[in-house]
């Protein structure tokens, strides 16, 4: 029987081999090159998140019930209750505002009030046990008016009020009444928050 045995195949094996143990030894020294510069990236990723996470405010979430008065969220003077109910103080909050500047309803309710007080044109509406108030307001509802939340109810005009003249027109007053007393009415716009007792 003749040997088929030939040089050239067993060299062309050889050959094939060692090709493929230089790829696999270049894939795994690229591989390893490159792996901890990713995952060195991916951590600096991570970190650089985690420090964003820290160091940018928190957006304030308003309660989806109730929404600012007007497009103005500016305040311009804040809540000052006085300390007696006889006494001086701001029973409300002014926005910064202009003649013309649209008003809407801060919450979904009922028109009891839609007329001139005292010089100045007034606009309260009935949340069930919170009514809230508006002036000096040129009223586009009237008495008995279900509005929804965010609904345009008048516009400010001047008058006889602290956020305006007879002439001219600088803030919005915004009030909030409950069982007959005044509360800051920017509580409305911002979620409860429950304390609970410490264990």
């Amino acid at each position: 029987m003749k040997n088929h045995y030939r040089p050239g195949a067993s060299c062309l094996v050889f050959g094939y081999f060692v090709l493929g143990y230089l790829v696999l030894s270049a894939v795994f020294l690229f591989a390893l090159g490159t792996g901890p510069a990713m995952a060195a990236q991916a951590m600096s990723a991570q970190a650089m998140a985690a420090q964003a996470t820290v160091t940018t405010p928190r957006a304030v979430q308003l309660n989806p019930n109730w929404v600012y008065p007007s497009s103005e969220t500016i305040v311009s003077r804040p809540f000052e209750p006085p300390a007696q109910n006889w006494l001086a103080g701001h029973r409300g909050v002014d926005f910064r505002g202009e003649i013309g500047q649209e008003v809407f309803a801060t919450g979904t309710g009922t028109v009891v009030f839609a007329d001139q007080l005292a010089g100045k044109g007034v606009v309260v509406i009935s949340h069930g046990l919170i009514r809230t108030t508006y002036e000096p307001v040129t009223a586009e509802v009237k008495v008995g008016d279900l509005v929804n939340v965010g609904q345009l109810i008048g516009h400010l005009t001047p008058g006889v009020s602290h956020c305006a003249t007879t002439e001219t027109v600088w803030c919005l007053h915004w009030g909030a009444i409950r069982n007959g007393k005044y509360l800051n009415p920017l509580l409305l716009l911002y979620p409860r928050v429950r304390l609970l007792p410490l264990k």
